[in-house]
């Protein structure tokens, strides 16, 4: 049997998410990277959510860790991937398990995503539109 490890894009965080996985080891040393990354007490975020829980260049990194830290959780356990897949974000985290850039680096460069993410969204403001089972009328 082939596994794949699907890692989630933006959107798909909850508080506590992971939090078994990133209370030692590589796990913990994630979340200290990327709190390093941004200043700001990431853990806390993690286990109380708040506003900064949805900002880009918060949860960008946070969000990069977590899912390392519980594909590490993973293998650890002996639950290797045969294939690495993320969607958005997720592709960063994607990336990393497959041996393309340490977890470290992945994280850093979550971050460095998130603030110029956020940067460019405070410069150009905008929003999102999904469409989702229109039909031509309702898309014009």
């Amino acid at each position: 049997m082939k596994v794949a490890f699907l890692f989630p894009g933006q959107g798909m965080e909850e508080p506590r998410m992971g939090i078994a996985a990133t209370a030692s080891g590589i796990g913990k040393q994630l979340i200290e990277r990327a709190e390093a990354a941004v200043g700001t007490p990431l853990r806390r975020l993690l286990t109380e959510g708040g506003k900064a829980f949805t900002q880009t260049e918060t949860l960008q990194p946070l969000l990069t860790a977590v899912s390392l830290a519980v594909a590490a959780h993973l293998e650890a356990a002996g639950l290797r991937p045969a294939f690495c897949v993320g969607h958005s974000l997720g592709e960063l985290a994607a990336w990393s398990c497959a041996g393309g850039a340490t977890p470290l680096a992945a994280v850093e460069l979550a971050a460095l995503r998130g603030r110029l993410m956020a940067r460019e969204a405070a410069r150009r403001p905008g929003g999102m539109l999904a469409l989702v089972a229109a039909d031509e009328d309702q898309i014009a």
